[in-house]
C-alpha cells in the first residue's frame, strides 16, 4: 500500500501551522496525508480513522471491492487547533454539544471551522477524487465542519456507527443527551450494528429514520474463518480475561479475579493466560495492581487481534457488559463474575443472569472459588462448547448478524446506495 506522507511529522506540523494562524495552509496540506490504496478503480471511500473503527475498515478492505482511502481523524483536530474556546463555552463535553451550541462564541467558531471544512474537502476531491466519506460516529466535533462541507457539496458523508447501545440504561442516557444538546446529523446516512441503536438517532431527533440502515458489524465477518470460529484443539491455548478494571467502578471482584489469574498462570504453565486491556491507561492500571501479584506467565496485552484471541481461547472471563458480546461467537467457556460489586440489579447489566437463554450459554460465577474451578476444568479438559446455535441466537438479540451475506457486503451496499443517490441529484441539477 503506497503512502503519500511528507517527511515532517504530520501532527506537529499541522498543529504548529494552526497555532501561527496558518490554518488554511494546514487545511490544504491535509490531503497529502491520505493513505492511498493499491486499487483505485472502484468507489473511493475516505475513512476518518479511529482505533476501534480500524477493525471494521480492515474487513471492508478485505471483503469488498471498495477503494479504501484512510486518514487519521486526529489530524482534523490539529488543523482546527485553537479555534474553539472550550474554556469560555463550558460545555458538558466537547462531543455532541458543540455542533448546535447557540452561544455566540460557538457560532463564530463554527463559521471558522466550516470555512476550513470546505478547504479540506476541496483538497480531498482535487487530489483523490473521493466519492464518499466514512466515519464511526455522528457527533465528533472535529468532523462537524467536514460533515457540513460534504452536505453543501453533495458528497455523501456517511457513518458506520461504532456506538451501539444494547443496554436500555445506556440507550436512554444517550437519547437524553442527544435531545438536550439539539444535535442534528446533516450527513447522508448512518449504518448501525443492530436495530436497538435506532432510537438513539431517531427518537432523539439526531437523524430521520429513512437515513438509518441496519448492516451489522463488519468486524464480526472475521468469525467466518473456521480457523478462528472453530480452531483445532491444539490451537486453543488461551485462558483470557477481558479487563474490567475501574472502567465499570468495580474493584473487589476485579482484583480478586486478577489474583486468581496470576496464581493460575503460575500453576498451569502449559497454557497462556492473557489479560486483554482496552487501552494504555487500562493496561497501566492492571500492571499496577499486578505488582503485588507477581507472575511471569501472565501476559497483559493492548492492541492484540480480538477475534483470533477469543477464538483460540478455552475460557473467557469478563464483566457483564458489551465486551462479552463478541465472545458469544467463540466456542470458549464464558464466565461472568457475579459476586461482590459485580452482583448488581439486572437493569445495570447487559446480560440478565435470571434469563434461561442467557444462563444456558454463560456461567455466572457466585464466588472466587467457582472461578478457580472453572479455570482448572478449562486447563484439563480443553473441550469446545457445543451450544453455538444458542450463542448466536443470544447475540442476535443485540446485533444484526446476516445469514446469507456479510455485514461488510451490507455496508458496501449502503455506501453504493448513497453515492448513487448523490450522483443522481447532481445529474438532475445539471439538466
Amino acid at each position: 500500500m503506497s503512502l503519500r506522507f511528507p517527511v515532517l511529522n504530520s501532527e506537529a506540523l499541522l498543529k504548529n501551522l494552526s497555532r501561527f494562524h496558518l490554518r488554511s495552509v494546514a487545511a490544504r496540506l491535509l490531503a497529502s496525508y491520505v493513505e492511498v490504496p493499491r486499487r483505485t478503480d472502484d468507489l473511493r471511500v475516505l475513512c476518518l480513522m479511529r482505533s476501534h473503527f480500524s477493525r471494521d475498515v480492515a474487513l471492508l478492505e478485505k471483503l469488498t471491492p471498495l477503494s479504501i482511502y484512510k486518514i487519521p481523524s486526529k489530524l482534523l483536530t490539529r488543523v482546527q487547533h485553537g479555534i474553539v474556546p472550550w474554556d469560555e463555552l463550558r460545555l458538558p463535553e466537547t462531543q455532541t454539544w458543540f455542533a448546535n451550541c447557540p452561544q455566540p462564541a460557538a457560532v463564530a467558531a463554527r463559521r471558522h471551522t466550516h470555512r476550513l471544512g470546505r478547504i479540506i474537502l476541496a483538497g480531498f476531491l482535487a487530489r483523490h477524487r473521493i466519492d464518499a466519506v466514512l466515519t464511526p460516529n455522528v457527533d465528533y466535533w472535529q468532523e462537524n465542519a467536514l460533515q457540513q462541507a460534504c452536505a453543501d457539496a453533495g458528497v455523501p458523508f456517511l457513518v458506520l456507527s461504532k456506538e451501539h447501545y444494547v443496554s436500555p440504561f445506556f440507550r436512554k442516557r444517550r437519547i437524553d443527551k442527544c435531545t438536550a444538546s439539539g444535535l442534528k446529523f446533516v450527513g447522508a446516512g448512518v449504518a448501525i450494528f443492530g436495530d436497538c441503536t435506532r432510537p438513539t438517532l431517531v427518537s432523539s431527533g439526531v437523524c430521520d429514520d429513512v437515513r438509518v440502515t441496519v448492516t451489522g458489524a463488519p468486524r464480526f465477518d472475521e468469525w467466518r474463518d473456521p480457523a478462528i470460529a472453530n480452531p483445532a484443539p491444539a490451537d486453543r491455548r488461551y485462558i483470557t480475561m477481558l479487563s474490567f478494571s475501574r472502567v465499570f467502578a468495580v474493584d473487589d471482584a476485579f482484583l480478586k479475579s486478577l489474583e486468581i489469574f496470576a496464581q493460575a498462570a503460575n500453576d498451569w504453565p502449559e497454557v497462556d493466560f492473557v489479560i486483554k486491556c482496552k487501552n494504555g491507561d487500562d493496561k497501566a492500571r492492571v500492571a499496577k495492581a499486578l505488582q503485588a501479584l507477581p507472575s511471569s506467565r501472565l501476559f497483559v496485552r493492548v492492541g492484540m487481534s480480538v477475534a483470533p484471541l477469543l477464538g483460540h481461547s478455552r475460557l473467557i472471563l469478563g464483566f457483564n457488559s458489551t465486551a462479552l458480546l463478541e465472545a458469544l461467537l467463540s466456542r470458549a467457556t464464558l464466565c461472568v463474575p457475579h459476586w461482590a460489586d459485580t452482583d448488581r440489579d439486572s437493569g445495570d447489566l447487559v446480560f440478565d443472569p435470571a434469563d434461561p437463554e442467557t444462563s444456558a450459554v454463560m456461567n455466572f460465577l457466585g464466588s472466587p472459588e467457582t472461578l478457580t474451578a472453572a479455570i482448572a476444568r478449562a486447563v484439563s479438559e480443553n473441550r469446545p462448547e457445543e451450544n453455538t446455535g444458542a450463542r448466536l441466537s443470544l447475540l442476535r438479540r443485540y446485533y444484526h448478524v446476516p445469514e446469507d451475506t456479510t455485514s461488510s457486503a451490507a455496508v458496501e451496499k449502503f455506501i453504493r446506495h448513497h453515492v448513487g443517490e448523490a450522483r443522481g441529484r447532481k445529474q438532475g441539477a445539471g439538466k
